[in-house]
């Protein structure tokens, strides 16, 4: 519990809530209460669940979940520590209203702040007052309505004067302030608690000012220090991700009934009086629908599902996508927050520039990438100030890129969002301790019933057997040689031994190793599953691709290649060493073998493999890659790195106590002196603006039956 205090590095990089900038200025601000470091940083978590599964779609039970952030990064986001402190019973969710609830909750955390409660420390054996605050909400879009009172249902760039390009209006604004606690007090001074609007008479858009938006004055500015927190209440990354890939893949898709590609959009560019091309054209019976650019015709919604159909992940990577695709119908129904987190993080980077012709693929691919870039970066374990302040401006690029591009249907408020997520990140730190996912695995299991299982930290290889190998005969001068240095390091060190000069461990080793030795189909190091080639074969996981890092200082490039065998071999006084056998690609980097597209994504050949006799390496080398197809050219693969789950990038603790006992719920982490982690955001090119076609002619044309059009809203002169 304080970890944060003790153990910590503050070495300017965003790990965990306690290198943020809302929980420093927390501590400048109430002095008092930092003093004590065991005094407890809580979130608040809450959301509806229906606790009987999807027979009964009418019941909404609210737990409301605090997490404890004192605790090291591997431990603070588990299960194990999270502590239910109400239960707020259905049939019917609370909606606005929730706050009665609240209220017993509030009144202990009022205590626990002003007051504290004596608590015993077991590491030390003594009592102390122990205080406690909630620095801010965990919460999904709808719910933060509810907890905030904001109501959620109802920017100067270098575009603002291109009326032509977005809705025939010049943006001339200034973007909006963050309101701090005591503006948003100022605002709300006429409400009092537990004041409800639920039926406020709508009014129109430009009628409304900021006090209006408000539904209620929350209950947690009966909280002392509430005003005075940076973020109260998070934007969940994890749903923004979801809806946001939901828009793109079904407009992409032309999904039916889902797409925001449909008459309604085109009859609001008439309306609008943009994008001629994409107006509705009367003809008789029916109204004529062009094509834009960046609809899939039926060959390329084919080539997509097809690629996410045969796509592979490694173990605990992903859960198994091609489920969700129909390669019949060509339709990707029911993907996961998860799914939506890989789609748009990974696949829609690897697939939508080799779907789209080359004269539409810059224009609508690079935004697309840039936002894909965008939410990798973010949900990076390890953030720095300066790339989210880049990211936070690149983004609003790429958005106003979109919308020059995407229908104004498209651009409902979870595409807005992304624009506050790097803001976000920068007063309160990575996503990870933010997010709903962690929150959604704990109400799957208060109701027993979890969906998809993964299980990256596995223990048992599979298909474990014994094979004797035999020593092969000496046939020509690179084998004597080889035999020859082997029989000398063995004297040699055999000598030194005796003499004292080396360690028993180099004495066994230099004997070489015993003509026994194991084969596993798979290993686990590094924090991976590795799989052999064979075995992955028949399964719906890719766990085969190894990489091995190069020198960049001496001029060694990455290899990158696929693991055939698994040997361990054993050596004298109990000595194993576990060697990988691979087939490495060429890395020749003439661009036969391996090459880095425009996008800066590595690909390499698999018809090319490097012809070496050297095909093993140690398995403490290797790190664990994957490869995805190109949809361009299929003998090119990508290659995509992975990260182990549950490792952490921490920097070395200020203090190394040998006294310290071992914690049985630590998880091993890398300690890494640098960032250790290339964001991949790849920015926009400022001269690339010129207005390209926005109907697609390749693509037939949509004919909409006018009896299923109200006249009354379309004039066709």
């Amino acid at each position: 519990m304080t970890w944060h205090h003790d153990k910590r590095v503050d070495d300017g990089l965003l790990r965990h809530p306690a290198d943020s900038k809302a929980w420093k200025i927390f501590d400048e601000i109430h002095e008092s209460f930092s003093f004590e470091k065991r005094n407890v940083r809580l979130g608040l978590a809450s959301d509806g669940f229906n606790p009987y599964g999807n027979m009964s779609t009418t019941h909404s039970t609210w737990p409301i979940v605090l997490v404890q952030y004192n605790l090291p990064s591997w431990m603070c986001m588990k299960q194990s520590y999270f502590m239910l402190a109400l239960l707020i019973p259905g049939p019917k969710g609370p909606g606005i209203k929730i706050d009665i609830y609240f209220q017993p909750l509030i009144d202990e955390l009022k205590k626990l702040w002003e007051v504290g409660v004596t608590t015993f420390d077991s590491s030390r054996n003594q009592n102390f007052n122990m205080r406690a605050a909630v620095l801010w909400t965990i919460n999904d879009f709808p719910t933060y309505r509810i907890l905030s009172g904001w109501n959620t249902t109802g920017a100067l760039h270098r575009w603002r004067l291109e009326s032509k390009k977005f809705d025939g209006k010049k943006e001339i604004g200034l973007s909006p302030k963050q309101l701090s606690g005591d503006d948003v007090l100022s605002q709300l001074c006429d409400l009092e608690f537990l004041i409800f609007r639920n039926g406020a008479k709508k009014r129109k858009h430009d009628e409304l000012n900021e006090k209006d938006n408000w539904l209620k004055k929350s209950i947690f500015f009966k909280l002392p220090y509430w005003r005075t927190l940076f973020l109260r209440n998070n934007l969940d990354v994890m749903h923004i991700k979801k809806n946001v890939c939901d828009s793109i893949i079904e407009t992409l898709m032309s999904t039916k009934k889902k797409t925001k590609d449909n008459l309604n959009s085109h009859l609001d560019l008439k309306a609008m009086g943009i994008r001629e091309e994409l107006h509705p054209i009367s003809c008789g019976e029916y109204l004529k629908l062009s094509s834009a650019c960046y609809t899939l015709s039926v060959n390329e919604q084919r080539d997509f599902c097809g690629f996410l159909k045969e796509v592979k992940f490694p173990d605990g990577y992903s859960s198994n996508i091609a489920r969700c695709v129909n390669l019949k119908d060509r339709k990707i129904s029911g993907p996961k927050s998860h799914d939506c987190h890989i789609l748009l993080e990974t696949l829609l980077l690897l697939a939508i520039d080799g779907l789209l012709p080359e004269e539409v693929s810059a224009k609508v691919s690079k935004p697309l990438i840039v936002l894909s870039n965008f939410f990798k970066a973010l949900c990076s374990k390890v953030l720095s100030v300066d790339d989210l302040e880049k990211m936070e401006s690149q983004i609003s690029i790429a958005l106003c890129q979109l919308e020059m591009i995407f229908p104004p249907l498209f651009f409902d408020v979870m595409m807005h969002l992304p624009i506050h997520l790097a803001g976000e990140a920068m007063i309160a730190g990575p996503v990870q301790y933010r997010w709903m996912y962690p929150i959604e695995r704990y109400l799957q299991t208060l109701k027993n019933y979890v969906r998809n299982s993964a299980y990256p930290e596995g223990s048992i290889v599979e298909g474990e057997h014994k094979y004797m190998i035999q020593q092969a005969s000496v046939k020509n001068v690179e084998n004597r040689h080889k035999k020859q240095f082997r029989e000398w390091f063995e004297s040699h060190i055999t000598q030194l031994y005796d003499e004292r000069k080396v360690s028993k461990q180099l004495f066994d080793l230099a004997r070489g190793p015993l003509e026994k030795v194991v084969c596993y189909n798979g290993h686990i190091g590094n924090g991976f599953r590795f799989q052999k080639n064979e075995v992955d074969c028949s399964r719906r996981t890719q766990s085969y691709g190894v990489l091995v890092k190069g020198d960049a200082s001496t001029g060694n490039c990455d290899y990158y290649g696929v693991l055939i065998d698994i040997i361990e071999l054993h050596y004298m006084g109990g000595n194993k060493i576990v060697m990988f056998k691979c087939e490495w690609r060429d890395v020749d980097h003439c661009g036969r073998g391996i090459m880095v597209d425009k996008y800066g994504r590595t690909l390499v050949n698999v018809t090319h493999s490097l012809k070496s006799n050297e095909p093993f390496v140690l398995a403490c080398q290797a790190e664990q890659v994957f490869y995805v197809k190109s949809i361009r050219n299929p003998q090119w693969h990508f290659v995509i790195k992975t990260e182990p789950r549950n490792y952490y990038n921490m920097s070395s603790p200020k203090e190394e106590n040998d006294n310290d006992e071992e914690d049985d719920d630590q998880e091993p982490y890398q300690q890494n002196d640098s960032h250790g982690h290339q964001m991949g955001f790849t920015s926009t090119d400022d001269q690339d603006d010129a207005i390209i076609s926005l109907d697609r002619v390749d693509i037939p044309s949509r004919l909409v039956d006018m009896d299923d059009v109200d006249m009354n809203d379309v004039d066709m002169n």
